[in-house]
């Protein structure tokens, strides 16, 4: 969780420069592409899977295997790049029904290994880092986060309109209309609605 809280911090600025960037106005109404979609899903994948293989090889923890206090360690006489990206690789599988899959398989295994550790010989076990080594890994992770909440505002404040030389379909329409903000995805249309004589905290949300 504390990884994925790290990662939602760069997934944040990249996917708000790719938004940002590759997308359609259309007076109050921001449409996204299939380019920008599929761009912001690339690169955070790209992100994640870098970030687990390369701290994972290099030191054996994550930021929050760190500060919590697990390693992955080699069971078996592999490369410590290969094993961990065939190990970070493999939670495409792993991660099937939030993670159920996984924790099935470690559940079942003698090491408590997810099928990621099994193919790559590997294991998570407990492991005493130092305090240098927690402020370190708690500072990038705040650092991480404040980043995020200082750089995404900025790069929505942006007018740097750019038409998508392809894939540009529009997919998802963001935009206001009245007393109603919306969002359109295919044929569905998400409706919320400010009532003119209510509170103005009171909102209606519908669906159609």
């Amino acid at each position: 969780m504390l990884d994925t809280v790290f990662l939602f911090g760069a997934f944040a600025i990249v996917d708000a420069w790719i938004f940002m960037h590759l997308r359609k106005v259309e007076g109050a109404e921001l449409n996204l592409t299939t380019a920008s979609l599929l761009l912001a899903g690339t690169g955070n994948a790209l992100i994640s899977f870098v970030y687990g293989c390369l701290l994972e090889a290099s030191v054996g923890a994550t930021l929050g295997k760190a500060l919590i206090g697990i390693r992955v360690v080699r069971m078996k006489h592999k490369n410590a790049f290969a094993a961990s990206a065939i190990r970070n690789l493999m939670r495409i599988v792993d991660g099937f029904g939030l993670y159920l899959l996984g924790a099935v398989v470690a559940v079942c295994t003698r090491c408590r290994q997810r099928l990621g550790d099994l193919c790559a010989g590997t294991a998570v076990v407990e492991a005493e880092f130092g305090l240098a080594s927690k402020a370190c890994a708690l500072l990038l992770w705040v650092g991480m986060a404040a980043g995020a909440v200082w750089a995404v505002p900025r790069i929505c404040a942006e007018n740097n309109v750019r038409e998508s030389p392809f894939l540009n379909q529009v997919v998802l329409r963001i935009g206001c209309d009245g007393h109603m903000a919306y969002l359109k995805f295919a044929h569905l249309r998400f409706d919320i609605q400010v009532e003119a004589n209510a509170d103005p905290g009171i909102q209606q949300a519908s669906a159609r």
